[in-house]
């Protein structure tokens, strides 16, 4: 069972699932994981918006499906520099 105060450890049972079964409903996701359907449903579309997930709907339900994306390359990599504005 998963807990929403640890998303890394939801990502990895939702991962999980997803490739033993291909596709998952988020019904099927929240019986999986254990997590409440409308934190879920929030993190699923965050996935969905970084391309790790994509998302099917069904006439009944919205069924999700793994993309083959890695999540280092998911978010661009942003430098900052700082710049003192004193000088």
């Amino acid at each position: 069972m998963a807990n929403t105060e640890d998303p890394k450890n939801v990502l990895e049972e939702v991962r999980r699932l997803l490739s033993e079964n291909g596709m998952a409903s988020l019904s099927e996701l929240e019986r999986y994981t254990g997590v409440s359907r409308n934190w879920l449903s929030g993190f699923m579309a965050a996935l969905e918006a970084l391309g790790v997930v994509s998302c099917k709907g069904l006439s009944r339900s919205t069924c999700f499906r793994k993309e083959e994306v890695s999540l280092e390359n998911a978010l661009p990599r942003r430098e900052f520099s700082w710049v003192d504005e004193r000088t």
